[in-house]
């Protein structure tokens, strides 16, 4: 057997790069599933490894995690922390460690900013120390369209009994409502995070004597929105 993404090089790494919200996590945690059922890991375990597992128990942990998620997927979450490393490289060469011992059983999928693989593979220090010796594939993932973001915030909507109505002046409250979140949060918008703050501010104005699905018109979500955003909508 070997694994599937081989390509003469010890270890794979997958970046999984974009804005926060965007379903990187989402995907990267469904990956084990889809690429052992292709024949091309072994098993469909995902080890996660994050800032606050780096910040608790250091290269311990890591090193810990890479050994149990051989022939399956061991997962560096929002882990930008990567090119902010002092000494640089350090846990990129435990990986590059644990991938020479195990030739073909380390896969390794990475979400982060899409800025940060390039930050990475610009240093020298870095590439000398384990990217050189991974085969790196890279997806990047564009920030949601406010299309996307309507349906996302009616499914999670639907999904706690909120009826959300489906007219012009319903759907320009909740463009407008997300415009405005666009704008203060920046570079920082949160995509389906924030599609999902929308609706935990519905779901605290609903009233508890009334019957489910509770519906909402554009009045109502207008009401909500302005009371969440501090300005009349």
């Amino acid at each position: 057997w070997r694994n599937g993404f081989r390509a003469n090089r010890p270890g794979v790494i997958f970046w999984l790069t974009g804005p926060r919200g965007t379903g990187k996590s989402t995907l990267a945690s469904a990956l084990g599933c889809y690429f052992c059922g292709h024949g091309a890991i072994r098993n469909d375990k995902v080890r996660r490894f994050t800032w606050n597992d780096l910040q608790q128990r250091g290269l311990d942990k890591l090193n810990d995690l890479a050994q149990e998620s051989l022939d399956g997927i061991l997962l560096l979450d929002g882990a930008d922390w990567l090119a902010e490393e002092n000494p640089a490289g350090q846990a990129g060469a435990a990986l590059h460690n644990i991938a020479e011992t195990h030739r073909d059983r380390l896969t390794v999928v990475v979400t982060c900013k899409t800025e940060t693989p390039r930050r990475l593979n610009n240093d020298a220090q870095h590439r000398e120390r384990w990217l050189d010796h991974f085969t790196q594939h890279s997806i990047e993932f564009p920030t949601l369209s406010d299309d996307a973001l309507l349906s996302l915030i009616r499914s999670m909507a639907a999904a706690v009994q909120l009826d959300i109505e489906e007219n012009e002046e319903v759907t320009g409250t909740l463009r407008r409502w997300l415009r405005e979140m666009r704008k203060r949060e920046g570079e920082n918008f949160a995509n389906a995070l924030t599609a999902q703050g929308v609706v935990d501010h519905i779901i605290k104005q609903r009233p508890n004597n009334q019957p489910l699905p509770i519906r909402f018109n554009a009045e109502r979500l207008r009401t909500i929105a302005s009371a969440a955003l501090g300005l009349p909508l």
